[in-house]
């Protein structure tokens, strides 16, 4: 089932059967948001396999069931991932952001870079020149490149 579809072309009250709930999802998450989805644009599910008919009160309850139960799902894997998280940053086995120092794409040029730099009053161009000429997209990655080539240069010596 194509949901975009689906969404596209249903009215408020047509009625989406579907030969079981899994047809909308991988998964109990998966289901319970295109379910959701679904409901939102106020369409009746009806599942022949679960015997579910939205339109019911009996149908509202099981699929109230469903959506409950994925709800606690997900919250029990958020709390388990923050957990997990917590303990691998306190235990100094995960790092989190960024990682220092300069991007594997900018190390081919990255003496270029550092020579332009070096050499711009003598070459009469200003730090923008240099960006605009090798593509770097800020300052402060120029920066980055010239410190990294500069420390390179050092432990030579």
């Amino acid at each position: 089932m194509d949901l975009e579809i689906v969404l596209n072309t249903a009215d408020v009250g047509d009625a989406i059967i579907l030969p079981q709930l899994s047809r909308l999802g991988a998964g109990l998450l998966g289901i319970a948001n295109n379910l959701k989805i679904l409901l939102d644009k106020k369409l009746i599910i009806i599942s022949q396999r679960e015997e579910i008919d939205s339109s019911t009160e009996e149908g509202k309850r099981s699929i109230d069931f469903v959506l409950d139960l994925a709800g606690q799902i997900k919250d029990n894997l958020v709390q388990h991932t923050q957990k997990g998280l917590k303990e691998a940053i306190q235990s100094n086995k995960v790092k989190i952001g960024r990682k220092n120092g300069v991007s594997e794409k900018y190390l081919p040029i990255a003496e270029n870079v550092y020579w332009a730099y070096v050499n711009k009053k003598k070459n009469k161009q200003t730090d923008t020149d240099i960006i605009k000429a090798f593509g770097i997209p800020s300052r402060t990655t120029l920066y980055k490149i010239v410190e990294h080539v500069k420390e390179s240069l050092n432990k030579g010596k």
